[in-house]
């Protein structure tokens, strides 16, 4: 009869454990879906086109990955092809990590356009928010937290919008946080394996903020580990690191092929090439700035530069000869003016302010949430160790000259598991009264999910209101109508001199042969000529002014003087 009792409860206990884990799974894919129509909704009124320099160097990455390989052939006379954030030599890629732009190839395979690849980084970044929330709360406050980030005005109207966004590395910081709370709990393969892959999905995606987050996440079971080493060493090597090293392991070897792909080193990053090929300011603020050979012949900025930047050898390939105008003022102009605003103690108390408000101005509820839960004092141990967490991962933002929302993407999760601690610990109770604050905090947090909402339509209804027609519109427009003549085209681009390097023309496809329309620079004759000697039989040339009253392509015509220095193909080639 003992042991009749014993089976039924057992019985019991699994399909009660086993309906919880049904429910659990159901609300993680039911938010997740909300959260990809949200976006879906987003771009149908007012459809994606890419803009940011970022945005086309991600596309490329796609575009490379549906080609089936890691980078592409240098072009010929590839000065002329020269883009921001892509490395043209010795290889054509992009210099960012292959994460976003597989997310973009995989938007592109499932529905026929990379814009679908934002919609799937908003599903999975809702549908992984309610997996970690899980791991510290009920279901009813995990799918709270979801829908939150579902239902966001920013996240939805800008990160599900462009191609350059922080989805992607969130919901890889989401696995990484809700593997770790599980982890220090009780040990688990499956969940070990989600942290690695989250670990690979930082890698893939924001590097330098990735690795802080995963050491923070670490430490929530490293304790636990060190705490029975006696017990827990012996059988981790043989029996329990393999669900780590599985995932990490084919994560290393892919990041350690692209590198080898672009750079021709397993060791070298492409961002760390095309810093070396082009950068001026440096990475972070209290480092000199960098000497690229371009620089070398422009003495005016040189002697700005310290002693010790002056003496470093330049190694690479790029003379100041192949470098456009607009590529040298991006980096010798804004780039450093944003690294020199922020060198001085004044400059650096500014540039964390600034960041401070971005961060209210880009995540909104959940920033101010997040500052009421770590000033939970009674709960600190709770809260210590994710409080740490985000003043971390803010506090090494600050040393980097420049601010854009996605570098916070692996900071955001750390501020939803303080916006749950703000709801859970908050002595929410009216003074005088018998209200049950449990029920009190449910409908606060109704309340802000119904805000959160307003806040999305007045944001769609802005956009459906507003529409917005800029430079990349029209080049959209142009190379639309180029491909629907048929035929194969070539695009000379002539700036003026006072062009904004911001609105950038020039980027290509990945194939080079197959692409029906290419872009190029026409900045010097002996490249035009050039271009139009290896084009000139197999496309039909243009030109077209960014610049002018009408940007309208017009058929090709040489340059209206001859331009400074010259340099034929063979002495370009024998450059790389």
């Amino acid at each position: 009869m003992q042991l009749l009792v014993k089976s039924f409860a057992t019985g019991a206990t699994l399909s009660i454990m086993s309906m919880n884990r049904s429910k659990d799974w159901s609300a993680i894919l039911l938010v997740g879906l909300v959260g990809g129509v949200v976006a879906v909704c987003f771009s149908l009124v007012r459809w994606p086109v890419p803009t940011i320099h970022d945005e086309f160097s991600h596309l490329l990455v796609a575009d490379t990955l549906l080609h089936g390989r890691l980078s592409n052939p240098t072009p010929p006379v590839w000065p002329a092809f020269q883009s921001e954030h892509i490395v043209v030599t010795p290889s054509y890629a992009s210099k960012y990590p292959i994460g976003n732009g597989a997310l973009f190839a995989l938007g592109r395979l499932i529905a026929g356009v990379p814009q679908a690849g934002p919609w799937l980084g908003a599903f999975l970044a809702s549908a992984a928010v309610v997996w970690m929330v899980r791991g510290v709360s009920t279901l009813r406050v995990s799918i709270w937290a979801g829908l939150m980030v579902a239902l966001h005005p920013y996240l939805q109207s800008v990160w599900s919008q462009i191609f350059v966004n922080g989805w992607l590395a969130m919901a890889s910081a989401c696995m990484v946080v809700g593997a770790s709370i599980r982890l220090g709990r009780s040990w688990n393969g499956p969940v070990a394996a989600v942290f690695a892959c989250g670990a690979v999905g930082l890698a893939l995606t924001r590097q330098m903020e990735g690795l802080v987050c995963i050491i923070f996440a670490t430490s929530f079971f490293l304790k636990r580990f060190v705490s029975v080493s006696g017990k827990w060493w012996p059988e981790f090597f043989p029996r329990r690191i393999s669900w780590f090293l599985s995932p990490g392991a084919a994560g290393v070897a892919l990041l350690l092929a692209h590198h080898h792909a672009v750079t021709g080193s397993c060791w070298q990053m492409p961002y760390q090439l095309h810093e070396k090929q082009y950068a001026v300011a440096p990475f972070w603020i209290f480092q000199p700035p960098k000497s690229p050979a371009w620089l070398d012949a422009d003495r005016e900025l040189t002697s700005t530069l310290s002693n010790q930047t002056k003496s470093l050898v330049a190694t690479n390939n790029i003379s100041r000869d192949h470098v456009p105008q607009e590529i040298r003022g991006l980096h010798s102009g804004w780039a450093m003016d944003c690294y020199r605003d922020q060198t001085s103690i004044p400059g650096w108390l500014s540039g964390c302010w600034e960041r401070l408000r971005a961060s209210f101005e880009y995540f909104g509820l959940i920033t101010i949430l997040a500052m009421v839960g770590v000033f939970q004092i009674r709960k600190w141990k709770k809260v210590r160790l994710v409080s740490l967490a985000v003043f971390g991962l803010f506090g090494i933002s600050t040393f980097v000259p420049w601010v854009f929302p996605h570098y916070y993407a692996p900071l955001v999760p750390w501020l939803i598991i303080l916006s749950v601690v703000a709801i859970r610990y908050s002595p929410i109770r009216l003074e005088g009264t018998q209200t049950d604050p449990h029920r009190t905090k449910k409908q606060i947090m109704f309340c802000l999910l119904g805000l959160q909402f307003m806040l999305l339509s007045i944001k769609a209804w802005n956009m459906a209101t507003h529409p917005v027609e800029s430079w990349s519109h029209r080049r959209s427009a142009i190379e639309r109508e180029l491909e629907e003549q048929g035929g194969k085209h070539l695009v000379l681009v002539r700036y003026s001199p006072s062009h904004n390097e911001h609105d950038e023309w020039v980027y290509n496809r990945a194939d080079f042969d197959s692409a029906p329309v290419l872009w190029a620079r026409s900045w010097r004759s002996d490249f035009d000529q050039q271009l139009k000697e290896h084009y000139g039989g197999t496309r039909q040339i243009w030109v077209v002014e960014p610049d002018a009253d009408v940007v309208e392509p017009k058929s090709f015509s040489p340059l209206a003087k001859p331009d400074e220095s010259c340099s034929d193909l063979g002495q370009i080639e024998s450059a790389r």
